[in-house]
């Protein structure tokens, strides 16, 4: 991935055959992480960094995800009481140019035990 996309990880682990967890086992990872560079608490303005990042990279995404690597968008998001998750149409055509979902891992901090 670093190669394809010139772009260094934040975190990244090779696949180990001999790891008896199943993930470090069976799948290469790579990670470039939002935190640190982009001081928003707006999902959005975190996707539109990763966009702009890739924007000129779809032909080595593309020749990426055509080898079997399956490229995702991961936001973690942490709330207490209401919240608002949101992407923009412009910013979902862009994912979809690109073939990349968004995942969201979302946590609530309740407070009031």
């Amino acid at each position: 991935m670093t190669f394809a996309l010139k772009i260094l990880p934040t975190n990244q682990r090779p696949r180990d055959i001999g790891s008896k967890i199943r993930s470090h086992r069976d799948t290469h990872y790579w990670n470039w992480s939002t935190e640190g560079r982009v001081n928003s608490n707006k999902t959005s303005e975190h996707v539109d960094a990763i966009i702009e990042l890739l924007d000129e990279k779809q032909g080595a995404i593309y020749k990426l995800q055509e080898q079997g690597c399956q490229i995702d968008i991961f936001c973690f998001w942490s709330f207490d009481g209401q919240g608002v998750i949101s992407l923009p149409t412009n910013t979902m055509g862009q994912l979809v140019k690109l073939g990349i979902g968004v995942h969201w891992d979302v946590y609530y901090d309740d407070e009031t035990e």
